[in-house]
């Protein structure tokens, strides 16, 4: 059992403004857990994480963008969202339906998301992206 508790599918994943957020893909409870872990030791406090499960999850990214989901949030912000963002965040609700997880957590520059994403992939993690002030970066 982890020491963590982290709220899954929290209606706060309808971020406005998702910019200065990392996010990430995780097919398994283990490493999601090891993720969340290492985050929290990273110095990320455990109430700024977000994170999405199953298909409760993939509701909630509305991939089509028809809802209010974060692709809906994030095309009124980012209206030339770009294929390759749209490719990744396909992946994560593709891993959301097949019982995996989403998991974002706040980074407040490039280098921050850098450092995050590398200890994210120790933990398996895939459709690794982050929301930079002014523009997206995919890390995978």
């Amino acid at each position: 059992m982890p020491d963590h508790q982290i709220e899954l599918n929290d209606p706060a994943y309808y971020l406005s403004e998702p910019k200065r957020q990392i996010g990430c893909s995780l097919a398994t409870a283990g490493d999601f857990d090891g993720a969340v872990a290492d985050l929290i030791a990273h110095g990320i406090s455990q109430s700024d994480l977000r994170a999405l499960h199953g298909q409760p999850g993939a509701d909630i990214i509305d991939i089509l963008g028809e809802h209010h989901g974060l692709i809906a949030n994030i095309r009124r912000i980012f209206p030339t969202i770009n294929n390759h963002v749209m490719e990744n965040m396909g992946n994560v609700d593709q891993v959301l339906k097949a019982g995996g997880y989403a998991l974002l957590a706040p980074a407040a520059e490039y280098e921050d998301a850098k450092a995050i994403a590398d200890l994210l992939r120790g933990h398996n993690a895939a459709n690794i992206f982050y929301f930079g002030k002014r523009r997206m970066w995919r890390f995978n």
